[in-house]
């Protein structure tokens, strides 16, 4: 009993000593952002097989993905044939998504022509995720997201638009599901998965590289949620995140979420 005391006392000790001083780093950047937003973050540590958690309760519940779907949305896409390679074109046809006023920020404004899979990727095209779903189809979309077990897996509010309103997913559904797709431990090709991998890098310096994907609405009157989720390769360790935070408005939320985002992955020494 003595020896399983010490055991405990050590273990605490050693977390301590690895984690402590960072954990309190990241509580304190959301802390200071609390007057503006509320959210959650989760960090998984590959290497030492550590979670940490910012605001449990909230990393546990389910919201709609909103464009970081497009992660599973390009895998299936690839995986079916709908888009041969991330160079696969599709053209914007004007008449049948006209280029709306409003789309006036960014990165809305780079949605009028048209587009790869890699560039609607970087500039979140909702139409051309919208016809990549449509030519998915209701059955094999439905049936691969039960495969993968993608949060509550509804598409039932339509092919084109389930993931803005029925299809929710908790941030630590997030962090489960991008550790298997790093992992490769999805039933799809392998060089499928480093396709979309590929797509997603937005950041690579000498000692990182930043592979992610940000999404946000409106899920409420006066409420927007950002997203961003994604995984970091250091030169010894890979480090999976997924934050989510509510704001009164979309550009609050889209300039937030990557700013809190790097600042705890700073942190946490992954970037």
């Amino acid at each position: 009993m003595k020896n399983r005391i010490l055991f405990i006392i050590a273990l605490i000790w050693f977390c301590t000593r690895l984690y402590g001083q960072n954990l309190t780093h990241m509580d304190q950047v959301f802390s200071r952002s609390l007057d503006t937003v509320t959210g959650c973050f989760v960090l998984y540590d590959l290497e030492e097989d550590y979670y940490y958690f910012y605001n449990r309760e909230r990393a546990d519940t389910r919201f709609p993905p909103m464009s970081t779907f497009k992660i599973v949305n390009s895998l299936i896409a690839l995986e079916t044939g709908v888009l041969e390679n991330t160079e696969s074109v599709i053209e914007w046809d004007s008449n049948k998504v006209p280029c709306d006023t409003s789309w006036n920020f960014y990165p809305a404004i780079e949605w009028c022509h048209d587009h790869t899979l890699t560039s609607a990727f970087r500039y979140s095209v909702v139409w051309f995720f919208q016809e990549v779903a449509r030519r998915i189809g209701h059955d094999q979309m439905e049936s691969y997201l039960q495969n993968i077990n993608y949060g509550n897996n509804d598409i039932q509010a339509g092919i084109d638009n389930f993931w803005f309103w029925k299809l929710k997913i908790s941030a630590t559904e997030q962090v489960e599901f991008l550790k298997r797709f790093y992992l490769e431990d999805l039933d799809f090709d392998p060089e499928y998965i480093d396709m979309v991998k590929d797509i997603m890098l937005q950041d690579e310096a000498g000692d990182y590289t930043l592979y992610g994907k940000t999404g946000g609405g409106r899920i409420g009157e006066n409420k927007f949620i950002g997203w961003y989720v994604g995984f970091v390769e250091t030169s010894d360790n890979v480090f999976i995140f997924s934050m989510n935070i509510d704001a009164k408005d979309f550009i609050t939320a889209r300039d937030l979420r990557e700013k809190i985002t790097r600042e705890i992955l700073k942190a946490a020494k992954a970037i």
